[in-house]
């Protein structure tokens, strides 16, 4: 079975042209195929949470289970000072992080998120704590494949 692929930065007609290529006769890609496609292309799952002035955790938040690779994170409306941590199935990925470096609309990046790779194992859990000025409504977006 073949495995289509396609980066962040190809767009839409290269997809297309990967559909065209994988096409049945009935005008259609079959279900192996199509699935094989899918599971290989970006998603993305958000939380939105108020923040406190402690340390407070969000949650224990997961990804689906056909998750293969964490890709990244960014939130939304931070303010200066507020700060965060998070784990990834036990393991320490930021703490005390500094959220506005990671604020989508204050520090830009070339993707939709700040890169941390990590491979999945479909039984995946994340843990996050917030720390704000408290009362603000936060958002945090993961990014996986």
């Amino acid at each position: 079975m073949n495995t289509f692929r396609i980066k962040d930065n190809q767009n839409v007609d290269k997809a297309k042209e990967i559909y065209k290529s994988i096409m049945g006769k009935n005008g259609y890609v079959d279900d192996i195929a199509r699935k094989d496609f899918n599971t290989w292309q970006k998603r993305s799952k958000g939380y939105q949470f108020t923040a406190q002035a402690t340390f407070t955790p969000i949650g224990k938040l997961s990804l689906s289970g056909t998750a293969k690779m964490f890709l990244g994170f960014g939130f939304t409306n931070t303010q200066v000072g507020d700060k965060f941590k998070i784990n990834l199935n036990e393991e320490i990925i930021i703490t005390d992080g500094n959220a506005q470096i990671f604020d989508n609309s204050v520090a830009k990046t070339a993707n939709e998120y700040f890169e941390y790779l990590r491979f999945l194992t479909g039984k995946d859990t994340l843990e996050v704590e917030y720390q704000g000025a408290g009362g603000q409504n936060v958002g945090i977006q993961f990014f996986y494949i």
